[in-house]
């Protein structure tokens, strides 16, 4: 079952949906 996931075409987004959300974040934080 894990394979199937690793084969899914929107993990592309991931990476850039996980950069942005840190950026956010530690932006966020700063703002504080």
């Amino acid at each position: 079952m894990s394979e199937q996931e690793y084969y899914v075409p929107h993990g592309t987004y991931w990476p850039i949906i996980g950069s942005i959300g840190i950026s956010t974040l530690f932006i966020g934080l700063a703002n504080q």
